[in-house]
Formats: structure tokens, C-alpha cells, sequence
């Protein structure tokens, strides 16, 4: 599987405002709207992340993959 770097959805909004005045005024910045201490990230079921940070050793974090909760499909063949 092909890796990358993932970025926040506060980074990445963050870095866009920087490279665009038209996305800056379409999206202004709210101070009071985001939680410093906090950071929000879109990845796909069954990623495998390394998380790198200096002076430490790396960490692996596997995202779960969702299964049903229902163990028992029925197939009915007339409306009840």
C-alpha cells in the first residue's frame, strides 16, 4: 500500500487560507472555533499509521475496520 504524510483538516484549512485570499475570505479563521489542544484527521478503514516524533521511537496504530453487527442475514421471499 502506498504511503503519505497526513495532515490535520485544521492544518490543512490553515495552510489553504496561507496560499489563497479568495479561499482566506471564503473561509474566514474563528479563533474561539477551535480547540488548540485538539486536531481532526479523515482516514480510511484499515489504515496502518507510523507515527513519528523526535527523540522517540516510532508508533504504529492500526484504524479498525467497521463489521456488521448483525451476525445473521434472513432472505425472505414474501412481504410479512
Amino acid at each position: 500500500m502506498p504511503g503519505g504524510r497526513v495532515f490535520s483538516i485544521e492544518g490543512s484549512l490553515q495552510a489553504a487560507r496561507k496560499r489563497s485570499p479568495g479561499f482566506a475570505s471564503a473561509m474566514p479563521h474563528d479563533e474561539h472555533q477551535a480547540d488548540r489542544d485538539w486536531e481532526t484527521y479523515v482516514l480510511l478503514e484499515g489504515t496502518r499509521l507510523r507515527i513519528q516524533q523526535a527523540n522517540q521511537e516510532d508508533l504504529f496504530l492500526n484504524i479498525p475496520v467497521r463489521t456488521p453487527q448483525v451476525r445473521e442475514l434472513v432472505f425472505r421471499d414474501h412481504l410479512p
